[in-house]
């Protein structure tokens, strides 16, 4: 009888198996940050929409917007001691749209994220247009700015 030699097989099986177990872990590392940093937009988009819907509406500077995007990715809406809301965000990647009742008051402000590059341990992954957030607009509007404002108050 011909013995078979079965020297190293164990640990040849426990090689394959601790692969497939590292790259388990790994794949779910990978899906927990992207969840974590997606989470994290989320919150500061919806945080910016609501800065936004009492926001000065202020034509047609529109410098409004820019403070929106300020405390989307700072945190604060002058940009000052600027606290990342998420790894790598910038106020660029912020979109901040909004739509128009027929007499041409804001009616609906819509901030979203467009242009950021995930984190990730595999892939980057580019969100376009999410996460986004749209609320009723009720702040102040002043139209045509504040030229027309001293002109009305003589």
């Amino acid at each position: 009888m011909m013995r078979r030699r079965r020297r190293g097989s164990g640990l040849i099986e426990f090689a394959f198996g601790f692969s497939a177990l590292a790259l388990l872990f790994v794949g779910l590392a990978d899906v927990s940050i992207s969840m974590i940093v997606y989470h994290q937009l989320s919150a500061a988009v919806a945080n910016g929409a609501r800065y936004a819907s009492l926001v000065e509406f202020d034509e047609p500077a529109h410098r409004f917007a820019e403070r929106i995007r300020e405390l989307v990715a700072c945190g604060r809406p002058d940009g000052e001691a600027c606290s990342e809301a998420a790894p790598g965000l910038k106020p660029e990647h912020v979109k901040v749209s909004w739509t128009r009742d027929p007499a041409g008051k804001p009616e609906t402000i819509t901030v979203a994220i467009d242009g950021y590059a995930m984190p990730a341990v595999f892939s980057r992954r580019v969100l376009k247009g999410a996460p986004s957030a749209t609320v009723r607009f009720a702040g102040t509007w002043r139209p045509g700015g504040a030229a027309v404002l001293r002109h009305l108050s003589q």
